[in-house]
């Protein structure tokens, strides 16, 4: 069928595309049409409750590294930004879990403003 890193490449391909929605769609909201903040605001509560039921792990990296055949090190944002080298891991996870407690506040505010 495909081989590992067709699937890797898709893999990393949707999480980035996931990712650059839910930073673009406030702008998206406000210039074109306020239905591009609801999925984000339900993507961010997913995100949220997944993240404290699976101890700070994301589906999609635990995913990727079991088509790798790897221990999960690190995810996806950690090393896309290379976060080794200013902070801990737990440091990160901590800060990511605020990070989208935070924009799940801020969108569903911007969406009360924008109806």
């Amino acid at each position: 069928m495909f081989s590992k890193n067709i699937l890797i490449f898709i893999i990393n391909t949707i999480h980035f595309i996931f990712n650059l929605y839910i930073l673009l769609s406030p702008f998206l909201a406000r210039i074109i049409n306020k239905k591009y903040l609801v999925p984000s605001i339900y993507a961010l509560l997913f995100v949220f409750v997944q993240f404290l039921i699976t101890n700070n792990k994301c589906i999609i990296i635990t995913l990727e590294y079991k088509l790798k055949g790897k221990k999960e090190d690190q995810g996806y944002l950690y090393r896309l930004y290379g976060m080794d080298k200013i902070m801990t891991k737990q440091q990160f996870s901590t800060f990511i879990r605020y990070f989208v407690l935070f924009l799940l506040v801020v969108y569903y505010l911007l969406f009360l403003y924008v109806m």
